[in-house]
């Protein structure tokens, strides 16, 4: 068998490679639709997708708190207990599922109160319909896609997700620009998720033969245990759905959903790169799950310290090339029309570092079932944001908006996260934690103003220039992680490990 180190890099490098490769194709889609639809559409969609992400909390972590309680029976082989789980979870989805769809339908009457500045866009009502339609069809297939995850089998639905990824970017492009139509570009997204979700099924149903098996239900018991979980990991839902899903919300209402679009562009960006680091996350959360049914705080902690100093590499990669490439990235890719002001910017790169580092400790909160320590937290980060957000929307524009963000996540999310995981997975004291960010933070901002100087000394506003230059920011970058980290043992450890793939 696999050891979890080896399903945890193979699933890692496969999903990084496949996401690395739907990024050509997001950004394929969004040109043609820029040149199709313009900016208010890009607005439309983005206050939409936000909306459902909302609605999405109907979901009351029960998705989580399955996936967790199912690592134990998976790891000593109990298919029973696995197929008890599954029907639970795909009856319970279906209600779900049904209820996104009315929650959807109580919304329409709204909907010129949420949107503005768009008041020459016709057929709204029939957009939103198709996204309710879009964003209910997942949930009635989501319980496949949780045994391919619980059995550190991620990459089955990276590849799925990829495949029908290259064949919605060729049907959107095609709707686009041969129709120039919202309702045609979204109706390729409806089917593609429906044949990717039955795809898997099919799958699912071969590989696994216990889908078959005749069960009886889940006693009071074992409910009452999902459901304590999935109160406490709704709390952890609110927080992040807060934090990921009302900022365009709170942009459209009170400075407009044309902003939005323009937003939208930066925002996508940042979300490719999140859904890539994503990917690793969710490698390494079914075997950090399998590996803490066996209470080894030693051996716990050794792990979350490797992947703690990748996503630390990583993200301060990452941001010294966002800060230096952004801006000048968008300008020659859309036009200086797109552009928002680089303060702004930096306030987005620094949600966005605040966001990505904690990904090792949000890992260990699935899979240590850490929940019940969240019922409060969240909220408090919810309300938090959301009061700083409005109130400084008001005098500050799209910038205090992402200033109540960062000032939320600041004063709960990163001392509060860490002290949790550190106290409870590895009977720690969060001091060397917070050590070790700061000293990440530190060389970040280093190689911030490094990048940062050396792209505008070297770029020219040419394509060649931009390439040449970007690629020697990566370069500085990646010089300065590995000075501040080439003495750290994790470093070199995860690098090996990385390179060849074995222990």
């Amino acid at each position: 068998m696999s050891s979890r180190t080896e399903n945890s890099i193979k699933n890692m490098k496969y999903g990084v490679l496949l996401q690395l490769s739907n990024i050509i194709l997001r950004f394929a889609v969004r040109t043609v639709f820029v040149r199709s639809l313009g900016v208010k559409y890009l607005g439309i969609g983005s206050v939409f997708n936000n909306i459902f992400s909302i609605l999405s909390l109907a979901e009351l972590g029960i998705g989580t708190a399955i996936a967790y309680d199912m690592y134990k029976p998976v790891s000593v082989g109990d298919t029973y207990k696995i197929k008890q789980l599954l029907d639970f979870y795909r009856k319970f989805y279906y209600g779900i599922g049904g209820l996104i769809i009315a929650a959807g339908i109580c919304i329409i009457p709204f909907l010129d109160c949420i949107l503005s500045d768009i008041q020459d866009i016709r057929h709204i009502t029939l957009i939103f319909i198709l996204h309710i339609v879009y964003s209910s069809s997942s949930y009635f297939f989501a319980h496949y896609r949780s045994l391919f995850s619980a059995h550190q089998l991620e990459r089955i639905n990276s590849a799925n997700t990829l495949l029908f990824s290259y064949i919605q970017t060729g049907g959107e492009i095609l709707a686009l620009a041969l129709t120039h139509s919202y309702t045609a570009y979204m109706s390729i997204q409806i089917i593609c998720a429906i044949l990717s979700n039955y795809m898997i099924r099919m799958k699912a149903k071969k590989r696994f033969k216990l889908i078959n098996m005749k069960v009886e239900p889940l006693s009071r018991d074992d409910i009452k245990g999902i459901m304590s979980n999935a109160v406490n990991m709704l709390s952890i839902k609110v927080g992040q759905t807060v934090i990921t899903s009302t900022d365009n919300l709170v942009i459209s209402v009170f400075l407009g959903t044309v902003l939005v679009g323009i937003y939208g562009n930066y925002s996508m960006i940042i979300s490719v790169l999140l859904s890539t680091t994503f990917v690793i996350e969710n490698s390494v959360v079914a075997s950090i799950g399998n590996l803490c049914t066996s209470h080894n705080y030693v051996q716990k902690y050794s792990v979350f310290q490797k992947i703690r100093c990748g996503y630390s590499c990583l993200y301060g990669v990452m941001c010294s090339c966002l800060v230096a490439l952004l801006n000048p990235f968008i300008e020659l890719w859309l036009g200086r029309e797109y552009l928002l002001d680089f303060s702004i910017t930096i306030l987005i790169v620094l949600n966005f570092y605040l966001l990505g580092i904690r990904q090792p400790l949000e890992a260990y909160i699935y899979a240590d079932g850490l929940f019940r320590h969240f019922k409060i937290k969240p909220w408090v980060e919810a309300a938090i944001n959301l009061t700083v957000s409005v109130m400084l929307a008001r005098n500050l524009g799209i910038a205090g908006v992402f200033m109540g963000t960062a000032i939320s996540h600041i004063l709960t999310t990163f001392w509060f996260d860490a002290y949790i995981v550190y106290r409870y997975s590895f009977d720690k004291k969060i001091t060397e934690y917070i050590r070790m960010y700061f000293r990440n933070l530190i060389w970040t901002i280093v190689s911030i103003f490094a990048s940062y100087i050396l792209f505008h000394y070297m770029y020219a506003r040419t394509i060649i220039s931009f390439v040449i230059s970007a690629t020697a920011v990566f370069v500085v970058s990646g010089v300065v992680c590995c000075l501040f980290n080439c003495r750290n043992e994790e470093f070199r450890e995860l690098l090996k490990h990385f390179l060849k793939g074995k222990n």
